[in-house]
């Protein structure tokens, strides 16, 4: 008897959490708001912003918003993992970039176009990675 009910409160659950991302409403107020379902994402200085969180992307942030509607802490947590080491490897390309072009000496400018090799494929895999993960959340 218990093992019935165990299981039919999952199945319950999971379907709790399978109607909220259904009808989950996505909503671009402007271009510094998104709604979603009810719960606000803002642009500030430093990128898109939910409660405490900043992230690069506002598809980061939509992400994890659902997820966290859906209650999958597992998915947020790699979503906000992700967003924030694309943003540092993007900034740390921007950095090297703009010190190459001021750089005088040529084993400077050899060091500093080692390290933009070094980190573009690696930002292109966290990005590739990042998409992956977003594309896997399941709205109907």
């Amino acid at each position: 008897m218990a093992k019935y009910s165990t299981r039919r409160l999952a199945q319950s659950f999971q379907q709790t959490l399978d109607h909220t991302l259904r009808n989950a409403s996505i909503i671009t107020n402007s271009d510094d708001l998104v709604t979603v379902n009810g719960i606000r994402i803002s642009r500030s200085a430093a990128g898109w912003r939910y409660k405490n969180r900043v992230f690069r992307y506002k598809k980061s942030a939509v992400g994890y918003v659902l997820h966290t509607l859906a209650r999958n802490k597992t998915g947020a947590e790699q979503i906000l993992f992700l967003d924030r080491n694309v943003a540092k490897l993007e900034e740390d390309v921007a950095w090297y970039s703009t010190r190459l072009r001021t750089a005088g000496a040529a084993e400077r400018k050899i060091t500093l176009k080692n390290r933009i090799s070094w980190d573009l494929p690696r930002l292109q895999a966290l990005n590739e990675q990042l998409n992956q993960c977003l594309k896997s959340i399941k709205i109907a």
